[in-house]
């Protein structure tokens, strides 16, 4: 059936719904039942099929059982081994990874009646631990502000650039170009979206201040600020891995104090995992890195190469003018000087002879 076309019911599917309801062997059937007998499939009230058997039963002075609970699809019951799990790691892992990690599926989500099991049996833990697990999940913050001011810029600078010192008095070009630049950077989408992923304050200030360190007296690209945004959010990735090492370890020296020297496997192969992802992470920030230092040197270097070619061709251009300005006033200065011979000429030539001079001579 076409999503577009309007329903309409036909006197047959009216009769239909009118025996339905005639039937007192049966209880009030709910919407979904009644376009499942009309439809063929189950629909909410909300859908167009509900909505317009909803207005037929208004119409005739019907009333259809409201569904006011939701019942899940399926119900879990935590193993003893899985909640041990669950306590034993509620403190280095979050509810998620708990429940990815005892139900062997990467693919949950927060969602999924996994974790929200594993939730439901954290609120069963005493209260001191519950109630920090589930502040820890719900951290959020406001969406970040850039700064949009030549002030506000300034104070960022000289806040994440040791030595920066801007003072806003004495600002020269340079400096008014690059503020004007960086503003145009924090305020691109590419960035707001990136920052606005961390909701924790320290990782959101760490970001910002890396790019504001890497960018702040850099005339880039567009594609280099978006280069220099993925770098920055590689060295957030890097200090998430680091943390979870740091806190898995020390999960790791408790258990093996408590087990006689024995180690949790399950936490040494997790801990192994995640030093590669981090020596992969440092290897990425390098690599970044390199290729955008080594890219904005080839362009800068060109920009400087076409620079030279076009004062070589001004400097050029201007000594030849000036040469040819000599020539003619060399030309221009002989002429007059030969008018000058000629007048000489016209004198006595005795005049001449005692004098000396030759005509030749007095222009070479």
């Amino acid at each position: 059936m076409d999503n577009n076309q309007e329903i309409i019911l036909t006197e047959e599917q009216k009769a239909i719904l009118l025996n339905r309801f005639n039937d007192q062997n049966l209880p009030i059937p709910t919407i979904r039942e009644l376009t499942k007998l009309i439809f063929g499939q189950e629909y909410d009230a909300r859908s167009k099929y509900g909505v317009v058997i909803r207005k037929f039963l208004s119409q005739t002075g019907l009333n259809f059982q409201q569904a006011r609970t939701w019942v899940p699809k399926k119900v879990i019951v935590l193993s003893e081994e899985q909640q041990e799990v669950i306590s034993s790691n509620i403190n280095i892992l979050k509810p998620l990874e708990i429940a990815r990690l005892i139900f062997q599926n990467e693919k949950l989500t927060n969602l999924d009646v996994e974790t929200r099991t594993v939730y439901k049996y954290i609120s069963t833990l005493p209260s001191n631990v519950s109630t920090r697990v589930i502040k820890k999940e719900s951290i959020n913050i406001n969406d970040y502000s850039p700064p949009s001011t030549e002030d506000q810029t300034i104070r960022r600078i000289n806040k994440y650039v040791p030595g920066a010192n801007l003072q806003k008095n004495d600002l020269n070009e340079k400096n008014k170009r690059d503020i004007k630049n960086l503003v145009s950077y924090i305020h691109t989408m590419r960035f707001l979206d990136q920052i606005n992923t961390y909701s924790k304050t320290d990782e959101r200030d760490l970001f910002e201040s890396e790019f504001i360190r890497c960018t702040y007296d850099k005339a880039l690209t567009e594609e280099e600020v978006s280069q220099y945004v993925i770098y920055c959010a590689e060295i957030i990735i890097a200090k998430q891995i680091s943390k979870r090492i740091q806190d898995l370890e020390e999960e790791q020296d408790r258990q093996i104090q408590e087990n006689n020297g024995r180690p949790n496997m399950a936490l040494v192969e997790t801990i192994s995992s995640l030093r590669n992802e981090y020596n992969q992470c440092i290897t990425r920030q390098k690599t970044s890195l390199k290729s955008l230092q080594g890219e904005r040197k080839e362009r800068l270097k060109l920009n400087n190469a076409n620079k030279g070619n076009i004062s070589d061709l001004i400097m050029y251009v201007i000594s030849e003018e000036k040469r040819q300005h000599l020539l003619k006033l060399s030309a221009a200065n002989r002429e007059k000087l030969r008018e000058e011979i000629e007048r000489i000429k016209s004198l006595d030539d005795i005049k001449g002879e005692v004098f000396g001079i030759h005509p030749n001579e007095i222009i070479d």
